[in-house]
């Protein structure tokens, strides 16, 4: 029997004052505006993974695993901007389309059963696991806007290893992976950090399965 636990937590918390130069063309003329822009930005996620694991022997030369997971996140992200205002001489207007403040939460559990065979040159290792887990994620301002959607997922790997003599190996994996979207590609908000590759997130994104394949020869 195995067990383990893995606690997370991280926070990150930035500042910048910046101005911008936007240019209007209309009918052959253009007008050139300049703005002082100040951002804040305050992200912060905390949560932790946990499993239980048991191997029970299948005869000489096999074994059958049995694992339990539960995941479980929260993350927030608040991002404020205000534009610099010459009447007042200060950064009192709030900038709707750079500013939001963002919550999403996902708790995930699995189980797997995984059957390995093991005798002279061969190993072959292959189960699959499922996953059932719920994402929900709350813009609280500006504008108020709640999501929740459950997923449901098998998890098939597959493993073969050869090895004809002590310093030779063959190995063949296949996995297929659930993965969640980061708050950074939920949060529905500009970000011009890189003003080259500015970006926006999609808060009805849906976690995506991903097949991965290896083949190592050493």
């Amino acid at each position: 029997i195995t067990a383990d636990l893995n606690p997370s937590y991280n926070k990150t918390i930035s500042n910048s004052d910046r101005e911008i130069t936007n240019t209007t063309f209309s009918t052959g003329t253009s007008i050139i505006t300049n703005n002082l822009n100040k951002t804040e930005s305050d992200n912060q996620g905390w949560g932790y993974s946990a499993g239980l694991g048991y191997t029970e022997p299948i005869g000489n030369f096999g074994q059958m695993l049995f694992q339990y997971r539960i995941n479980q996140n929260e993350s927030k992200s608040a991002k404020d901007a205000w534009l610099f205002q010459e009447l007042t001489q200060n950064f009192d207007l709030i900038d709707s389309i750079l500013t939001n403040h963002f919550n999403n939460d996902y708790s995930a559990q699995s189980f797997g059963i995984t059957y390995r065979y093991s005798k002279n040159k061969y190993q072959i290792t292959f189960g699959s696991s499922y996953q059932w887990a719920t994402q929900s994620s709350e813009q609280t301002y500006i504008k108020e806007k709640k999501l929740s959607m459950p997923i449901n997922k098998w998890q098939p790997e597959f493993t073969l290893q050869y090895k004809p003599n002590k310093t030779t190996q063959v190995r063949f994996n296949y996995r297929a992976n659930t993965n969640f979207p980061s708050i950074n590609q939920l949060q529905n908000v500009v970000d011009n950090t890189n003003t080259m590759f500015i970006s926006t997130g999609n808060p009805d994104l849906d976690p995506s399965l991903s097949h991965s394949f290896m083949l190592r020869f050493s």
